[in-house]
Formats: C-alpha cells, structure tokens, sequence
C-alpha cells in the first residue's frame, strides 16, 4: 500500500464509521503528520481529524489501482485534550483506516 494523497477535512464523508483500532502517540505527533484536527470541542470528543487517504494497492503484478479509506482519529470522553501518549481511537469503515493512520504518522514523524 501507498498512500498518495491525504485529506482533512471537514468534507470527509464519516458518517457510518466505527472504531477500528488504536494509536498510542501524542497529539503533536498527530499536528505534524496530518495538520490541526478537523473539529474541537464536539459532544464526546475534544479533537477528531476526518481523513481521506488515496492509496495505491497492488491488483496483480505490474498492476495497480487507486481505492479511497477513510479513517478518523478522536479522543474519547475525556475532560481535556490529552497532551501525553495517548490511545487515540482509530474509526473508519475498515481495519485499512488503521493501516492508514499508523503508515502516515511512521512516515510523518520518524
């Protein structure tokens, strides 16, 4: 998998996605791999970035396609923005949201 192109924004169609997995890292290294969060101060989040991720996967040898994952990543019923290392709640609409997310912030951050 490749990702090619990264999107965040509010535009980012999330209705229907669910938890997926987890990220243990920090906010600022969630700021520098994919910008300031998408949304603050929601119902039962304080932060969530809505992310599109255009990626190229291998169809057979020699041969690619481009599919589009969408993933989001939240805080979860907390009282303020955790600041630490923190298990950041990975939702989308399949586990390749948390492909997506731990590949872009490894490559991003390292």
């Amino acid at each position: 998998m490749k990702i090619i192109n990264i999107t965040n924004d509010a535009s980012v169609k999330v209705t229907g996605t669910a938890l997926q997995g987890f990220i243990n890292t920090t906010y600022d290294d969630i700021v520098a791999a994919f910008g300031e969060p998408t949304y603050t101060h929601g119902d039962k989040t304080n932060v969530e970035w809505n992310l599109e991720f255009v990626i190229k996967l291998q169809d057979a040898p020699g041969s690619f396609i481009e599919e589009v994952c969408v993933a989001t990543i939240y805080d979860w019923k907390l009282h303020s923005t955790p600041s630490g290392l923190y298990n950041w709640h990975i939702g989308g609409f399949s586990n390749e949201a948390v492909e997506c997310v731990y590949s872009s912030l490894q490559q991003k951050v390292l």
